[in-house]
C-alpha cells in the first residue's frame, strides 16, 4: 500500500502542505533505507532435517499442505497429503493423513505427538497466542469431501500432549484459502467452494467466538484460490491485510495464474476498500510470481516474506494443455509433464520480500534447497522461519525441513552512509521550508492555528 492511497496533503498544525514532493522524498528515503538494511541482512538456513519414518519404518515421503504452526514452544505439523505407494506419474492416488508431528523450537528432531480426528489436509492454519487455528480442507483418507471444520490445535507442555478443540464452523466447506492472524483475530481469504473460487473474506475473533463467530469483510475485487496472505504495518501507523496472487477461472473456463495483489486497511472495520499493490516482480526482471502454492509471513515491521510457489508461464502452459488436449494427446502430455526434472517446473527459488511502505519488491537471496509448493511455513517465536516438507514437483513430496535465521552482517555498507546523508539533507530541507513560512511567533509555536486538527 503506497502513500498515494491516502489523502493528498498532510496537516502540520493548521498549515496545509502539498505533499507530492515531500512524499516523493520520503518514499525515496524509505526505499534507500530498505536497500541499505537488506544489503546487510540474510537468511541463513540450517542443515536439512527430516520428518520421522512412516509406518513400518518406511521412509517418510513428506506431505503437502499440512496444518502447521507453533504453540508453547512446540512446532506442530498435522495432516497433509502425498502419494505414498505409487507416484502420480504412474497413476498413483493421493492419500490424506492424520498424524501430528511435533518438534521443540530450536531443535531439529520431529516425533509423533498425536493424531487428528480424521485424515485431512489442503486447508489453512495460522499461529496465535491461544494455539494454531486450522480451517477447512479435504477430509477422508482418499479425500472424500471438503470440510467447514475449524479447530484450535494446542500444545500442553505439562502433559506433553497435543489437543484439538473445536471452533465455530467456517461458513461453508472450503479448501486452499489463505489466512493471516494479528493478536487474537484470524482472517481467511478466498479458497475453493465446490468447484468455484471465492472472493469472500472472513474474520474470527478468538475472544468472541461464542457471541460473534465468523464475520464477513468486504470481498476481494477478484475471486481466487491459493493466494498468500499476511498482516503487516504500513505507513501512517496503520495495519493492513495483504492478499497476493493465487489463481482463478477466466471467462473461457481456464484456471489462470493471477498477478494482482491488494491491501485492506484494518482500521476501516468490516466494510472498507481494497487497494491494489504492486505485483510480485523484482526490478529488472520480466517474471511476475503468482504465488500459487507459495507461503507468506510478516517479518520485521514493514516486510512480507514470500517463499516458494509456481512459475506463471509453466503453470498457465500446463493448464492450457490440460484444457485443450484430449485422448492420447492429453495422456502423452500428462505423462511427459509429470516426469520432467524438478528444475523444469521453475518453482520460485528466490526469497521475495514486499515492502509495505514503498510498495516495492526485492530479493533476500535464494533458497539453498529445492523450492516447494504447499510447504509448511511459519514464523517461530525465536524469530526464525520454519520451512517443512511440501511439494518439489507435481505429486512429489519431500520430507526435508529447514529453519532459516535472520543474520545481520557487521559491515557498514556504503548505502548506509548514503541514507544517513540523505536524512540530514532532508531534515535541512524541511527546516528551511518551514522557516520561510513562519512569519511570527504564533506560526512558530502553533502553525498559526486557533486550535488543533487531528487525523489525516
Amino acid at each position: 500500500m503506497n502513500a498515494r492511497t491516502y489523502p493528498d496533503c498532510y496537516t502540520y498544525g493548521m498549515t496545509k502542505i502539498n505533499s507530492g514532493r515531500l512524499q516523493d522524498l520520503l518514499s525515496f528515503a524509505l526505499l534507500m533505507t530498505t536497500f541499505a538494511v537488506n544489503a546487510n541482512i540474510e537468511l541463513r538456513w540450517s542443515e536439512p532435517f527430516r520428518l520421522p519414518p512412516a509406518e513400518q519404518g518406511r521412509p517418510n515421503p513428506g506431505v503437502a499442505r499440512p496444518y502447521c504452526g507453533e504453540h508453547n514452544g512446540m512446532m506442530l505439523l498435522a495432516g497433509g497429503s502425498n502419494f505414498p505407494d505409487t507416484p502420480l506419474a504412474d497413476g498413483g492416488k493421493k492419500s490424506y493423513h492424520a498424524t501430528i508431528y511435533g518438534a521443540t523450537v530450536g531443535t531439529n528432531v520431529w516425533r509423533v505427538v498425536g493424531e487428528l480426528s480424521e485424515p485431512m489436509g489442503e486447508g489453512v492454519a495460522v499461529s496465535t497466542s491461544q494455539g494454531v487455528v486450522c480451517i477447512g480442507g479435504v477430509t477422508g483418507a482418499s479425500g472424500e469431501s471438503v470440510t467447514d471444520k475449524a479447530f484450535l490445535m494446542t500444545w500442553d507442555a505439562a502433559s506433553m500432549k497435543v489437543r484439538c478443540m473445536p471452533l465455530p464452523a467456517f461458513p461453508y466447506p472450503v479448501k486452499m484459502p489463505a489466512a493471516a492472524a494479528r493478536e487474537n483475530r484470524v482472517y481467511v481469504v478466498g479458497g475453493m467452494r465446490g468447484n468455484l473460487a471465492e472472493s469472500d473474506v472472513w474474520m474470527l475473533d478468538l475472544n468472541a467466538v461464542t457471541n460473534k463467530g465468523w464475520q464477513a469483510l468486504t470481498p476481494l475485487p477478484v475471486k481466487r484460490e491459493q493466494p498468500v496472505a499476511a498482516i503487516q504495518n504500513t505507513s501512517y501507523q496503520r495495519t493492513a491485510l495483504f492478499v497476493i496472487g493465487g489463481m482463478a477461472s477466466s471467462e473461457d473456463g481456464l484456471q489462470t495464474a493471477l498477478e494482482d495483489g491488494y491491501a485492506y486497511d484494518l482500521a476501516q472495520g468490516m466494510q472498507g476498500k481494497w487497494c491494489p499493490i504492486a505485483p510480485a516482480k523484482i526490478k529488472g526482471s520480466d517474471t511476475i510470481w503468482p504465488m500459487i502454492g507459495a507461503s507468506a509471513l510478516a517479518t520485521g515491521d514493514q516486510h512480507v516474506l514470500c517463499l516458494g510457489g509456481s512459475n506463471r508461464e509453466v503453470w498457465n502452459d500446463q493448464i492450457k494443455h490440460n484444457a485443450t488436449l484430449t485422448g492420447e494427446a492429453l495422456a502423452s502430455f500428462r505423462d511427459e509433464y509429470f516426469r520432467r526434472p524438478f528444475e523444469a517446473f521453475k518453482f520460485c527459488r528466490r526469497i521475495l520480500v514486499y515492502h509495505t511502505v514503498t510498495d516495492r519488491w526485492f530479493e533476500l537471496g535464494e533458497l539453498p534447497f529445492l523450492p516447494r509448493c504447499g510447504a509448511a511455513v511459519t514464523r517461530l517465536s525465536d524469530g526464525s522461519v520454519l520451512v517443512a516438507s511440501g511439494e518439489i514437483g507435481p505429486g512429489v513430496r519431500t520430507p526435508d525441513c529447514s529453519v532459516g535465521t535472520f543474520s545481520r552482517s557487521k559491515a557498514f555498507h556504503p548505502l548506509n552512509a548514503a541514507v544517513i546523508a540523505l536524512y540530514f539533507i532532508g531534515m535541512a530541507f524541511l527546516g528551511f521550508y518551514f522557516m520561510r513560512r513562519n512569519k511570527n511567533s504564533d506560526d512558530f509555536f502553533r502553525g498559526g492555528a486557533a486550535g488543533c486538527l487531528g487525523g489525516l
